[in-house]
């Protein structure tokens, strides 16, 4: 791999960047089936519109008395099938699928497998366990078989996770900018072994990524199969020629300047003269600061990287891997602020900058493209390969209240509802009601465009500034445009990737504003109470998690956060806890309550001497996971006795309808939420003691130290922030990577991901855990473990050994009901674990 030399600069002043989308790509030939738990190759008529049927196994049965076995399902019709034993690869039989339907019956002598695969010509395959497989199936391994092993053999692990679950970027940076394209990937890698190895630079190793086909899904029917299995991002440059138009982002600007659209307009987030020391280059990100050598290790010295997209070198052709150029030993946020820290042994690869977007590279929308992240040693070898979703959205939809619906409708495919309701009061500002004249290469781009101009001209109108371009259609007298950064003026710590806090340095005015924060959040969500007669209706309360009985919360969601956030279409809550129907509000609280923020001064005093930290700092002051994930079952016990969760809504039940009990459906306190009085200055809920309980404020730099394991991210084991793994829909990428590694969808919970050999009766897993499947623990082992010590078990299994929701198993499992083996007991996905399934209960 060849490396760029890194772009050293010497400053007494050091860089504010920023921190945003990201998007990935895929081996140019290659194709997943997220049915399956591995990677497989196309042959390319996936295309085929006509043919799109997913392919399943609905039974796999093995008759006895007949010796055999059965199995059927649906698939893509006219394709050849091939139903495998996954333990040995033997093909057991093949068959056409006729009417998107197949069959098979094959009579077997021979060893009887304990899990059958059905694969296509193309690769795709699903798999499933054999109902009623002998005790002696796959020659003796018995019951079900260890999940598949990580797609390269080997004796390494990759792990891989974005860091937000979400990033945004601007489609059009011509009139004003939020976000530049900008995304990161952070990646560990480990040596397996009875004790796991950390690998570093210094042992030889180095990681890339590249881009790798996914599914492309729409977010908006969540239990669909996808719209296509071939979408990849592997540039964010335009080709206008085959209609496909991504960003204009590196595009020469107009007027006399000469400069590019983006140079333009992220220039001033840097100190003076520092963008122009960097190439600026289509798929070339921006300058990304290694905050370790600038704070810890060298202080002062600031070193930079730029990240690539996989494409650079020859657009839509191309697909390079592109290196991880940082690695955080320690991981310094915010140190010169109070509410900063020092991560000490981080120990991440880091992929910062990468300048995706959301448009694949067949002119589609993808929010979740998926990037290949890979491992290798000093000699080039592969050690280890995982896939991992970089997403990135542009759904800012500024439009509804900023742009009437003749603007709107100047887009054909636009569905939004637009009043420019934001525009009544002011008859004097001459507000563009006319999208056909505002530049831009595509008509949803002028509905945009048309939208800022409108703000700009209310902001010029109602703060004395002059943003706004002077001509109707975006531009200057000398045919500039704007090409503006909110974040100029209104701070964003999302923005300052040096973590220098707000500066008005190279013409910037963050000291002497509010933050972008307050004045999104908070300015907007007080509109009903500045005009109730005229904004009543905008950005209504979401109630609290035991009052939306009938409430269509998807629509409200729509009309709060989703209105600027990705969103109604895009949906970046979509995890685990979207999934089981948590929203923004449970965590974030209302718009008023997250906008007030430390800056509410800085008109009057200036930063630093009006800044009140002790109010919410956005980017820095977030839930914790001990917010809801308050501990287990024996210490949920004690906090109910001691009176501390009398002001809190506790979830009953789970989404698979198992009694809950243990976890908190809202970060703060019942009497803090807006409908029951509560202010704006809300305090989030915090128990430091819990057994889930993050290492750091923030979970995404948690994972080091005594509650974590063996120092893994834990964005690695759980997924990306808003995106915790599952993802409900099973075509969904965000599942990718936790089947790669273990299997199945899901928490990474299978010690083979990382462990070799048998680990015996422990619980230093994480969290705490035990070894999980049909392991010697399981199979009798635990037995003097529960006899010495009840309340260990009783942690997770209940304090009667009942089960709770933390003693659910990730995935269909059989184990051992006696030590002889002789007995199996069967469980399905989701079910509790409760010690009277297999002998009496001695809790």
């Amino acid at each position: 791999m060849n490396i760029k030399p890194r772009l050293q600069i010497r400053l007494l002043l050091l860089l504010a960047a920023l921190c945003i989308p990201a998007a990935t790509m895929a081996d140019i030939n290659g194709v997943i089936s997220l049915t399956g738990s591995g990677k497989s190759e196309d042959d390319g008529d996936n295309n085929d519109p006509n043919n799109n049927k997913s392919l399943s196994i609905k039974e796999a049965k093995w008759d006895r008395e007949k010796k055999r076995l059965k199995a059927k399902g649906k698939g893509p019709n006219g394709k050849k099938l091939y139903l495998e034993s996954v333990a040995s690869g033997q093909v057991l039989d093949t068959t056409n699928i006729r009417s998107n339907k197949w069959k098979v019956k094959v009579t077997l002598n021979d060893k009887v497998p304990c899990r059958v695969r059905a694969r296509l010509d193309n690769g795709d395959f699903v798999e499933k366990d054999v109902k009623d497989a002998p005790r002696d199936c796959d020659g003796g391994g018995g019951g079900t078989p260890p999940p598949p092993p990580p797609p390269v053999a080997g004796d390494y692990t990759v792990l891989a996770a974005n860091d937000l679950g979400m990033h945004c970027a601007d489609q059009d940076f011509r009139m004003f900018s939020i976000l530049p394209p900008y995304n990161v990937l952070n990646a560990q890698v480990l040596r397996k072994g009875d004790e796991p190895k950390l690998m570093t630079p210094a042992d030889g190793v180095e990681v890339t990524y590249r881009a790798v086909r996914g599914n492309l899904i729409d977010p908006t029917r969540p239990n669909s199969p996808p719209l296509a299995t071939n979408t990849i991002t592997s540039t964010n440059q335009n080709d206008l020629i085959r209609g496909i138009y991504k960003s204009n982002f590196w595009d020469m600007a107009s007027g006399p300047v000469g400069k590019a659209i983006g140079f333009l307009a992220y220039e001033k987030l840097y100190p003076p003269g520092i963008l122009g020391l960097f190439p600026f280059e289509p798929d070339l990100g921006l300058p990304a600061p290694d905050v370790e050598e600038f704070y810890l290790t060298n202080p002062g010295h600031l070193v930079a990287e730029q990240a690539e997209m996989p494409g650079k070198a020859n657009p839509f052709h191309a697909n390079d891997a592109k290196p991880f150029h940082a690695f955080y030993q320690d991981f310094p946020f915010f140190i010169n602020f109070p509410f900063g820290y020092t991560v000490r042994d981080f120990k991440r690869f880091a992929a910062e900058g990468i300048p995706t977007g959301y448009i694949d590279d067949q002119g589609r929308t993808n929010a979740y493209p998926l990037m290949r992240v890979q491992a290798w040693d000093s000699s080039g070898k592969m050690l280890a390969s995982v896939d991992a979703v970089t997403p990135v959205a542009s759904e800012a939809d500024c439009a509804i209240c900023h742009a009437s619906q003749n603007v709107c409708d100047h887009d054909t495919t636009n569905t939004l509802v637009c009043d420019d309701i934001a525009n009544f009061k002011y008859p004097g500002v001459n507000f563009i009601d006319n999208a056909a004249v505002v530049i831009g290469e595509t008509p949803e781009q002028q509905v945009i465009n048309a939208a800022k101009i409108n703000i700009m001209r209310l902001h010029d109108y109602k703060n004395g500034t002059s943003i706004a371009p002077l001509n109707e259609d975006g531009t200057n007298a000398d045919g500039s445009t704007p090409n503006g950064v909110c974040a100029n003026c209104h701070y964003s710590p999302a923005l300052d990737l040096a973590h220098l806090g707000p500066t008005d340095d190279n013409g910037k005015e963050q000291t002497q504003h509010v933050s972008m924060s307050r004045a999104m959040h908070a300015v907007h969500g007080n509109l009903p109470n500045v005009d109730p007669g005229l904004y009543g209706d905008l950005f209504p309360i979401m109630p609290p998690p035991d009052q939306r009985a009938g409430l269509d919360v998807d629509g409200l969601l729509g009309e709060t956060c989703y209105n600027c956030h990705p969103g109604k279409r895009t949906k970046c809550l979509r995890g685990a806890m979207g999934g089981a129907g948590t929203v923004c509000q449970d965590c974030h609280g209302q718009m008023t309550q997250v906008g007030d923020d430390f800056t509410e001064n800085f008109a009057d005093v200036p930063f630093p001497a009006g800044a009140n930290l002790d109010k919410r700092v956005s980017w820095a002051s977030e839930p914790k996971c001990q917010s809801c994930h308050v501990g287990d079952v024996m210490q949920v016990a004690q906090l109910r006795n001691s009176g501390q969760l009398n002001d809190v809504i506790v979830n009953d039940i789970d989404s698979l309808g198992n009694p809950d009990g243990l976890r908190l459906q809202m970060t703060y306190h019942r009497s803090d939420h807006a409908m029951n009085g509560g202010g704006t200055d809300l305090t989030l809920l915090d128990f430091p003691n819990s057994r889930f309980a993050t290492t750091e404020a923030l979970y995404r730099l948690s994972g080091v130290g005594n509650k974590g394991h063996g120092d893994l991210s834990c964005e690695n084991c759980h997924g990306s922030t808003h995106a915790i793994w599952p993802n409900n829909n099973p075509f969904s990428n965000d599942n990718k990577t936790a089947m790669d590694l273990q299997g199945h969808a899901g928490t990474i919970i299978e010690c083979s991901t990382c462990h070799t050999g048998d680990l015996g009766n422990t619980l230093e897993g994480p969290h705490g855990m035990h070894p999980v499947g049909n392991t010697r623990f399981s199979a009798g082992g635990h037995e003097h473990l529960a006899e010495r010590n009840k309340d260990a078990c009783r942690a997770c299994h209940g304090q009667n050994g009942e089960g709770s929701v933390l003693s659910r198993v990730a995935v269909d499992r059989v184990l051992d009901k006696d030590d002889d083996g002789n007995q199996t007991i069967s469980l399905a996905k989701g079910e509790p674990v409760t010690c009277s399934l297999c002998h009496k209960n001695k809790l």
